[in-house]
């Protein structure tokens, strides 16, 4: 801590157990002039001219002395203060004192290291500081800085293994330093506690006054306020988990003792309904048959609660051989993942039956659903008997609802729906009932009725929520991320799937993780965050494969579509290929259709009639929502092709069933196509303005800027357009990835014409070299056709400019020849539809058509434009990205040409008023914007009298005074 780690007061108490760095965060607090004193509490001492008094390892037990001291303190002057600094707080309240404002304390809070210095600890050990690693420790140690040195020390010298075992060793200074330096300094009755809630896992303060401790409430807060234990809401004591593995395996309780400990809290939390911890206790302390008459009758309600992961080990440890336990053994397998485990644990209870209990087979059905074994889901769903439970057999009609939801099989799927939420109904809620409302918002899914799905999914999780069915209400909120996802309410789908992702990890539903992280994934894409889109797929990737699900077409589609729009095609072809193969299998539409999607967007220019081929197969097979995406697929290989007809009629049909199922993503990405199809720019730029509109209201910015991009190339354009376009290319290039792929039909602009810094022309993605120009003159050319700014230039005039003093008679052949060469190095070999027509040339004049943004890019062009824009708007995202742009003056390598100095003049006062924009505008970073100003114009005296101001109010009194330097300096050049 530095010196403003103490408060303000006459007396600061630091207590904390040894090791939480009490003395030496007072010794960086309190500097040279502190004076210090060790094991005295003497208020005479305060009397000397010390700023700061110290009482260092003070004992606070000597209840007199310490009240005496504290009222002396709080007659100190002010900027006085007395520390006293302690292992164990005094035992009377220091209320009295806080009240008069007198007295503050620190503790282990304010002592603790973050998760972030656990990671520099680890680094300066020259560690791998992971933020895994770093956060693991972190807990272990609760921050406590002695514990988390060890630890780091340990960590660099022992052999590789677990952390906790490796921390945790017999003979290793964590173990020696709990045992030898802070356990003898507690008192007995907080040893006696702590040691009990160490091995119980946690001591609530109802179970600790059964087994006998006196006032565990003032004993929990003592271990609490020296930083030995936590206690949290639920009043129960939780050690440092270190601090707990040490006591636990080297300093062990007798085993009858033990038995006693777990025996009482087994009773203890049975009477209580904390089932899932009596369950733990009552194996702990050997009784399975109370451990599996708990399982038997609360299992399913374990499962949903969030101890999925521990019911199983139970079951797996005790034994348990109980058919109503093993039911939920088998359910519980396929909730982790574990779903070929599950089945077979499943099997064999359905061993030697043609029929099945219907709590049976729905159980069997659903871990077979999320294996991606849609067939031998559907066998073991209708195999169930007509009998049992009613919410059992809704079971079986909900997930046989949803089974056939994948398949695309929208009549049964709604039939089969209706009829479990009429069979669950009567019991109110349940688990049941939850899976028919699930089922009903996937039918409505197909039937693209969206408030049915809205309504479902909300009474769902309602019913989920009254009954504390955590796995349930995590399959609803992945799935409505899914939905706002459509809808291009990235902000909430962001929400909802990290909601999601929190679900499955306190529920321990590994199966359904990986839907979650997909629909993070792309929503992360669709907010141009690729890499972490990348990785949230991957990880997804990783959970199917782990299982062994079919599911994985899911993840790899959506690695399809990050790799296809940054332009890496054989990737992207890659894992289609792989998603199709995979969802094949069990013919799961759902998956294979988005798949054959992108492979026919990835295939169309390479290999046109494959790209055809899977369009074609994918609108067949599509249905419901999902055949958005291969209409507007098939469109894109049609437009390829020439059929402009045929892709307007596919974009028109994609936009009506994205209208109907309030698909706005899907809608925009139609419009985007329809635009790209239709011959009337009017009707181009008005489907165009709606997507943008519609990417840009769903803060997808990278689509966004795709679509004012390619606004500002259509002819017509406004001049805001064209300068949004500019900007929004200028974007798309800095980013580092598109973000979001051209159309197929089109592309970014043939050429580019650079200007800014030097001069060079690209065509292609590739510098044209030298040789290509034949001759200098046709690159002068194209430079003065840049400098008139698309005006016309008589031939006569060009003549002179180019071979002045000589006949233009003579030279007009040579210009003749110059224009040929123009235009064939803009054409780059393509010979249609080419920067080359960007020259207009008659008779009498030549000209650079400079509205042809969609072929040619002038960056002297964009930058203007772009910067008129922005200075209009006063925004400082559009200023800055004009900033950046502008790499250099115009032509200045070309700087003694009369023809240049105008458009070098005013690009280079238009960059000044966009540097002086941002100084007055962008506070934070105002000084770097004024050296930029003055580096190109050091007479600009309000900017020198700006920069002096702001370094002054910072503090930054050397920078201060150099700038004022520099401002006299200038002053004195210009006679002032």
């Amino acid at each position: 801590m530095d010196a403003t780690a103490l408060p303000d007061r006459r007396c600061v108490v630091v207590v904390a157990a040894a090791g939480y760095g009490k003395t030496s965060t007072v010794a960086a607090a309190a500097g040279a002039d502190a004076a210090w004193h060790h094991a005295t509490l003497d208020p005479a001492l305060l009397d000397g001219p010390a700023p700061l008094v110290v009482f260092d390892d003070a004992d606070l037990d000597d209840t007199g002395a310490v009240r005496a001291l504290l009222e002396a303190a709080g007659r100190l002057p002010p900027g006085r203060t007395a520390v006293l600094v302690a292992r164990l707080p005094p035992g009377f309240s220091l209320a009295r004192w806080r009240g008069r404002g007198t007295l503050a304390e620190l503790g282990p809070a304010e002592l603790a290291l973050s998760a972030d210095a656990v990671a520099e600890a680890l680094a300066a050990r020259g560690l791998p500081a992971d933020t895994a690693t770093a956060a693991e420790l972190h807990d272990l140690t609760a921050g406590w800085p002695a514990l988390v040195q060890l630890s780091a020390d340990v960590l660099a010298t022992a052999p590789p293994g677990a952390l906790t075992e490796r921390l945790l060793a017999a003979d290793g200074p964590v173990v020696e330093y709990v045992l030898g330096e802070v356990m003898p300094g507690l008192p007995d009755a907080a040893r006696r506690l702590l040691r009990d809630a160490a091995h119980l896992d946690g001591l609530p303060i109802g179970l600790a006054e059964e087994l006998g401790h006196r006032t565990p409430g003032a004993t929990m807060t003592l271990l609490t306020r020296i930083g030995l234990a936590t206690t949290g809401e639920d009043r129960q004591c939780r050690p440092v988990p270190l601090v707990a593995g040490a006591l636990t395996r080297h300093r062990p309780i007798r085993a009858d003792r033990a038995r006693r400990l777990w025996s009482a809290a087994a009773r203890w939390n049975r009477d209580r309904g904390r089932h899932l911890a009596a369950a733990v206790a009552a194996e702990r302390a050997g009784d399975h048959a109370a451990c599996a008459a708990i399982l038997a009758e609360h299992g399913p309600e374990l499962i949903t609660g969030g101890g999925v992961r521990t019911y199983i080990d139970l079951v797996e440890s005790t034994g348990v051989d109980d058919p109503a336990v093993l039911l939920s053994h088998g359910e519980a397998l396929s909730v982790v993942g574990r779903h070929a485990d599950g089945v077979t644990v499943l099997r064999a209870l359905a061993a030697g039956r043609t029929t099945l209990p219907a709590g049976l087979a729905w159980r069997l059905g659903a871990a077979h659903y999320h294996q991606g074994e849609f067939r031998a889901s559907l066998a073991a769903l209708d195999a169930a008997e007509p009998g049992g439970h009613p919410n059992d057999r809704a079971h079986c009609l909900a997930w046989s609802a949803t089974v056939h939801w994948k398949l695309g099989d929208t009549e049964r799927c709604g039939e089969l729906a209706a009829r479990a939420r009429e069979l669950a109904a009567p019991g109110g809620s349940s688990r049941a009932l939850v899976t028919a409302h699930i089922a009903l918002a996937l039918h409505a899914v197909l039937t693209g009725d969206r408030p049915e799905n809205l309504a479902a999914y909300e009474t769902g999780l309602q019913h989920a929520a009254a009954i504390g069915d955590l796995v349930q209400a995590a399959r609803i909120r992945a799935n409505r991320s899914g939905m706002y996802l459509e809808e291009a309410r990235l902000s909430d789908a962001l929400d909802e799937a990290q909601e999601a992702v929190g679900l499955c990890t306190r529920a321990g539903h590994e199966t359904l993780l990986p839907v979650a992280l997909c629909n993070r994934a792309e929503t992360f894409a669709r907010l141009g965050r690729l890499d972490e889109a990348l990785d949230s797929y991957q990880g997804a990737l990783a959970c199917y494969q782990k299982m062994g699900s079919r599911k994985a077409s899911y993840p790899l589609h959506g690695i399809g579509m990050v790799h296809r729009w940054q332009r890496r095609d054989n990737q992207a072809r890659a894992a289609y290929e792989e998603a199709i193969r995979t969802s094949e299998v069990e013919a799961d539409v759902q998956g294979l259709v988005p798949a054959l999607a992108g492979l026919a967007r990835v295939l169309v220019h390479t290999d046109p009639d494959a790209a055809q081929a899977a369009a074609l197969r994918a609108v067949s097979l599509a249905g419901g929502r999902i055949g958005i995406e291969a209409a507007i697929a098939l469109g894109h290989v049609t437009l390829t092709g020439g059929d402009r007809d045929g892709a307007v009629k596919a974009a028109q049909e994609a936009a009506a069933t994205a209208r109907r199922h309030r698909d706005w993503v899907g809608l925009a990405e139609a419009l985007e196509l329809e635009a790209a199809a239709v011959p009337d720019p009017s009707a181009a730029r008005v489907a165009l303005r709606e997507a943008a509109s519609i990417w840009r209201r769903a803060g997808a910015l990278p689509a966004a800027e795709k679509a004012d991009a390619r606004l500002g190339a259509l002819p017509g354009a406004t001049a805001d357009e064209r300068a949004a376009a500019g900007l929004a290319r200028i974007r798309i290039a800095s980013t580092g990835h598109p973000g979001h792929e051209w159309p197929a039909h089109t592309d970014a602009p043939a050429a580019a014409i650079q200007t800014l810094g030097g001069f060079a022309v690209v065509v292609g993605g590739e510098i044209v070299p030298p040789a290509a120009w034949q001759s200098r003159k046709a690159r002068d050319l194209l430079r003065i056709l840049v400098a008139r700014r698309g005006r016309p230039v008589p031939r006569e005039e060009l003549a002179e400019l180019l071979w002045p003093g000589e006949d233009a008679g003579k030279v007009a052949h040579r210009l003749s020849v110059a224009l040929s060469i123009l235009r064939k190095v803009l054409d780059g070999g393509r010979g249609r539809h080419t920067a080359a027509e960007v020259i207009r040339a008659d008779a009498a004049r030549v000209a650079l058509d400079r509205t042809r943004t969609d072929l040619v890019e002038v960056d002297v062009y964009t930058f203007l434009d772009g910067a008129g824009y922005a200075l209009r708007a006063q925004a400082v995202p559009a200023l800055s990205t004009v900033e950046r742009s502008y790499t250099g003056d115009f032509l200045e390598d070309e700087p003694y040409e009369d023809w240049s100095v105008s458009l070098r003049e005013e690009a280079r006062a238009v960059y000044l008023r966009v540097l002086r924009a941002l100084s007055d505008l962008a506070e934070r970073d105002a000084v770097g914007y004024l050296h930029r100003l003055l580096d190109k114009d050091p007479y600009d005296m309000r900017a020198h009298r700006d920069l002096v101001a702001r370094l002054t109010r910072a503090g930054a009194l050397g920078e201060a005074r150099r700038a004022e330097e520099r401002h006299a300096a200038a002053l004195r050049a210009l006679g002032r």
